[in-house]
């Protein structure tokens, strides 16, 4: 009932069944992720038989948390924003809500897990695509006007996504590195630009990601 109340103003048949699978990979203490198969009546017009469905995590604690920090509703209006650029590499934002008084928000987006490698690795043409897809976003919203208008974005106050300082990367990425499926290659370069990364790093931020 929850889903069709999300889908059916969207177009959607009403959703007579639902199965689900929740899905690893996402951080538990933020969001819970689930795979949703969909049943719906004989002869519909059926934009999918799958989607993702994003809700806030299971402990209470954690979800007021973060929907406290907005984090539900930073997520929901960055695929509202990117709206016209959805498809191919990125999944379409079907549905979602969130609540003004308690920040708690969902989604329902494109589930294009029939798209991912099966060995869980990105062939390297693809994943050059997938960087020019990036500088593509990145183009057209670099110190865009359309930024000011969104209340949810943070401001230069906390620039990193994590509200860590940008003097953290350095002992992250000496974690990281030692990680022994790390290929040689990205291990050196990961090793030549931490030491840079405050200063690569902090001033696009601010030109991308903040409203001043």
């Amino acid at each position: 009932e929850w889903l069709h109340t999300l889908l059916g103003p969207e177009g959607w048949p009403r959703v007579e069944a639902v199965r689900t699978e929740r899905l690893p990979g996402s951080n538990p203490k933020v969001t819970q992720v689930y795979r949703a198969h969909l049943s719906f009546p004989a002869g519909a017009t059926i934009p999918a038989r799958t989607v993702i469905v994003k809700v806030p995590a299971e402990d209470s604690g954690d979800r007021t948390r973060h929907a406290a920090g907005h984090v539900y509703e930073r997520e929901i209006g960055v695929y509202r924003l990117l709206g016209a650029h959805q498809g191919a590499w990125m999944a379409r934002l079907y549905a979602a809500e969130c609540d003004d008084q308690t920040g708690m928000g969902a989604m329902v987006i494109e589930d294009l897990g029939a798209s991912a490698p099966s060995d869980g690795l990105v062939p390297p043409g693809s994943a050059g695509r997938v960087v020019a897809y990036l500088a593509q976003l990145h183009a057209a919203f670099w110190e865009s006007p359309e930024l000011a208008a969104t209340a949810w974005l943070r401001g230069t106050e906390n620039l990193d996504l994590w509200g860590d300082p940008p003097d953290l990367y350095a002992p992250g990425w000496r974690k990281l590195s030692k990680r022994r499926d790390m290929g040689d290659r990205l291990r050196r370069i990961g090793d030549a630009l931490v030491t840079r990364l405050p200063a690569v790093l902090v001033p696009p931020l601010a030109a991308l990601m903040t409203r001043a």
